[in-house]
Parts: C-alpha cells; structure tokens; sequence
C-alpha cells in the first residue's frame, strides 16, 4: 500500500473522469470508506487516506479541522491531483473538506456524510470513550453494532488525548458564515436515525447553501458501512452528474 511523506492512502479506479478524495471522520481511519474503495464509480479514481496520527499514517493530530485540512492540501499538491470531482468527507472529514475548498483546493463538488457547516452534537469527552454507548451511536444495525464493540471496524483505535483532539476539532466546526463562497454542488447524504447529527442540524446547512441537494438511507452515522449499495448509488449518480 503506497505512503506519500507522512499520509497512507489507497487508491483504485482508472481515472478518466477524474479524481475522488475521501476523509474520514474523528476516531477513524481509511477503512471507514472499505465498501467506496472496493468498487469505484465507472471511470472514476478513488483516494482514500489517513489522517496525519490515524491508522498507518504518521504525524501529530490536531484540535481543529483547519489544521487537518491544511495537511491534506498538502497531500493533494504532492500527489499533484489536479482533476478532483469531488471531495467527500464524513462527519468531521466534512468539515475538513469544506475548509480545503475555502483554502482553494480546485473540486467540482462536495459530499458531505453525517456532516455539515457546523457539527451539532460534537464533544469533548471528560473521560475515556465508552466504547458500548459510541458503538450504539454511530450504528443502527445490531450486527455492526456487535462487530464495532468488538473493534473489528478499525474505530477508536487512538490514544484517549488524541481522539479528544478530534472531538474538539469537530466541536468547535462552524463554517456557516462562509456558506456562500461555496459556489459549487453538495450533496448532503444523512442516516434517517442518527442521533449524533440528526435531520434537522442537515436541513440547516441544505438551506444555507446555495446548491445542495439532501439523500437519506435507513442508517445511523454511519451510511456509508450500514448501506453500502445504497449510498454508493447516490454518489455516483452525482459524480456521474457532473463528469
């Protein structure tokens, strides 16, 4: 699997159409996208990546989505991606994305999963994550639900301080007053019975921006796991839109 300077990421898909970068959220690494990567839309070339102090990359974590997004500028610019589609990114990703647009990474659209111009719901934990109540959370299906409590999701698998750093990060993301310097497509895909970023904090970013469109599947925070099929269908309808 390749590493360019601190970043691990995988990638497949042939390319023609352009390129996907995909983020994951606080606590997360690559393999939150495993069902994305595994099959790529038609003609498109998926990147996923982790995060500098996530899952095989190295560097420091941090306590703000600017300063991820800053990181992974850099990782765009040496991997000299100058076709990107779409930036995709869940959760905390999202805003990581959306920050990498205002800093003026060139994409023709944004997804976010779970995700808006501010995280509603996000906190800084006082102690240790209890793993149980995180697992039930983030996962509508029982299944997944055992099979996270178990680690097999490649979750939370950071140190207690680092994790915090992600959870302020995500705390403190408020990008609402630059809702209207994003002047391309987003494509906002929720989780019907998520609790952690429920309907209501998705409507608030559709209304605000521009040109969004809003997509829900029988999941919790975790659509891209609990309905793979489903959710890949709708990002490549929307790629496919505006290849």
């Amino acid at each position: 699997m390749p590493k360019l300077g601190k970043f691990f990421y995988v990638e497949k898909g042939e390319g023609e159409k352009g390129e996907v970068v995909f983020i994951h959220g606080a606590g997360g690494n690559h393999q939150s996208w495993a069902y994305q990567i595994k099959e790529p839309a038609e003609g498109f070339r998926f990147i996923v990546l982790d995060l500098p102090g996530h899952g095989r990359s190295e560097g420091e974590t941090y306590n703000s989505a600017e300063g991820y997004a800053n990181e992974v500028v850099e990782f765009i610019e040496e991997r000299k991606l100058n076709n990107i589609v779409s930036l995709v990114g869940h959760s905390l990703g999202g805003c990581i994305a959306v920050w990498m647009y205002l800093k003026g990474i060139t994409a023709r659209s944004l997804v976010l999963v779970s995700s808006g111009l501010k995280l509603w719901g996000a906190r800084k934990l006082s102690r240790p994550i209890d793993k149980n109540s995180a697992c039930d959370n983030l996962f509508f299906d029982w299944k997944l639900r055992v099979q996270c409590k178990k680690g097999n999701i490649g979750l939370f698998n950071q140190e207690f301080e680092d994790l915090n750093k992600d959870l302020e990060a995500a705390q403190n993301c408020d990008l609402r007053k630059f809702a209207d310097k994003i002047d391309v497509p987003v494509l906002l895909i929720y989780g019907y019975y998520d609790r952690m970023f429920p309907r209501w904090a998705v409507e608030e970013t559709y209304y605000l921006l521009k040109n969004a469109r809003m997509v829900g599947v029988e999941s919790s925070h975790m659509p891209m796991i609990e309905r793979p099929k489903e959710f890949n269908r709708y990002l490549a309808e929307f790629l496919e839109s505006l290849a």
